[in-house]
């Protein structure tokens, strides 16, 4: 859904055929909101059919100016464990020279349909790595499988 509806103007100018100035202003309209809006700055990390915990992984390795941003993910349990399980995911990065991490609270339900989403905006400095890992305990026969979904968006200041 677009949130800049379209104008109700004509599209083009009937005597000369170059674009109405309604369609000019929504068209710069539009430019300026996705110019204005968060970047995804290095590619989102996407990963499905997750049986174990994942070490401290570098988002960005290398690529990312100091600034303002919004660090992101998704976990969700696919596969629920015979008894058990848990999931926890950091994220981390440096501000002003001080590394720092936040984890949610963990998806200790066991159960496939509570997803755990976390958002954290944060200053960044440059050129250090941006990261996320997992802590995976699962108890049962049958193990716990999840997904996990991370971002890092730009925010203009």
């Amino acid at each position: 859904m677009n949130p800049v509806p379209p104008p109700g103007g004509p599209l083009v100018q009937p005597t000369t055929g170059a674009a109405s100035r309604y369609w000019v202003q929504w068209w710069t309209d539009l430019r300026q909101m996705a110019t204005d809006s968060p970047r995804v700055v290095v590619s989102p990390v996407s990963l499905t059919g997750q049986g174990s915990s994942i070490a401290t992984t570098n988002i960005s390795p290398g690529q990312v100016a100091a600034g303002l941003y919004r660090l992101s993910y998704y976990a969700r349990v696919t596969v629920a464990a015979l008894v058990s399980s848990s999931l926890v995911t950091t994220l981390g990065w440096t501000d002003h020279g001080q590394a720092l991490t936040v984890s949610g609270p963990g998806l200790t339900a066991n159960d496939v349909t509570i997803p755990e989403t976390l958002t954290v905006m944060a200053y960044l400095d440059a050129l250090t790595p941006i990261t996320y890992e997992t802590s995976y305990a699962s108890v049962g026969a049958v193990t716990m499988v999840y997904e996990l979904y991370v971002t890092l968006e730009s925010v203009a200041i």
